[in-house]
């Protein structure tokens, strides 16, 4: 019976070690994966333009959509933990929400502009606009700077 006893605690000692060996490695995957993402959003950052706009009534206003990857890919449920990791969540929710904003403006300001003339005071509204929205992109990305490097 002793012999019983033994068995059954080392296999339930193997499962237990074997079933937090399983935790720490997911957590290890997790931090792995998360570092991977904030370098990738660094560098996407990095490609948007500071540089404030500048306005020539001659010249049609046209900006490229901006996509970052690695924002969805960080808010997906399972790379960020949202109590440890909650400044950083919502800096992120906050950006999306901006760079969506951003990205409906250009789409509309590209496809009205190729569709018929716009006079020089629409054309002067839309660049102030697109201005105002690429000074909250800008600042929204300055913002997440200092979470990304933690």
């Amino acid at each position: 019976m002793p012999d019983l006893v033994s068995l059954f605690v080392g296999a339930f000692l193997g499962g237990l070690l074997g079933y937090v060996f399983v935790l720490f490695q997911d957590q290890q995957k997790t931090t792995a994966r998360r570092n991977v993402l904030k370098n990738v959003l660094r560098d996407e950052l990095a490609l948007i333009n500071p540089a404030p706009l500048v306005y020539d009534v001659t010249k049609v206003i046209y900006r490229d959509p901006i996509r970052l990857e690695a924002v969805s890919a960080l808010l997906d449920g399972t790379t960020l933990d949202y109590q440890s990791n909650d400044a950083l969540a919502s800096a992120l929710l906050r950006f999306r929400a901006i760079l969506t904003t951003w990205n409906d403006f250009i789409v509309v300001t590209n496809l009205a502009q190729s569709v018929a003339p716009i006079p020089d005071t629409g054309h002067r509204q839309m660049f102030d606009e697109l201005s105002r929205r690429h000074g909250a992109l800008i600042s929204g990305a300055k913002q997440l700077q200092p979470l990304l490097a933690t």
